[in-house]
């Protein structure tokens, strides 16, 4: 039988804790690679660079979020779980950059960066 789920939805965890997020979360860098092409007169085939990985997502701001709390968040762990069941963990991860908060839609934007994310699927 073929598996017809595929991830629509997912949930941000900050070391644990769910947070209330918009529907435009994304995970990058998961392989943990880049390949480039190698190309002069034709393609000769490719090179490899290594790539950190990194969650962003929209948290909807009230309920005690502290905006100035992300500025410390370091060695923190960042899951990005998958309605699909797979999951993906950030270990050791920072608080890489912050978005504008909106103040009609009440969400700011956030980037957490790690060395790698761990797949897990179920």
């Amino acid at each position: 039988m073929a598996k017809t789920k595929h991830t629509g939805r997912a949930w941000i965890f900050v070391d644990g804790q769910l947070y209330e997020s918009g529907d435009d979360a994304k995970l990058s860098g998961a392989v943990g690679i880049k390949r480039n092409i190698v190309k002069g007169a034709e393609i000769y085939g490719f090179t490899e660079e290594i790539v950190e990985a990194s969650v962003e997502a929209s948290f909807f701001h009230g309920n005690g979020l502290s905006l100035a709390a992300f500025r410390t968040m370091d060695d923190v762990t960042i899951t990005f779980q998958c309605d699909s069941g797979a999951t993906y963990t950030l270990a050791n991860a920072w608080f890489a950059d912050g978005k504008e908060l909106g103040a009609k839609d009440g969400k700011v934007g956030v980037t957490f960066t790690a060395k790698k994310a761990d797949e897990t699927l179920s």
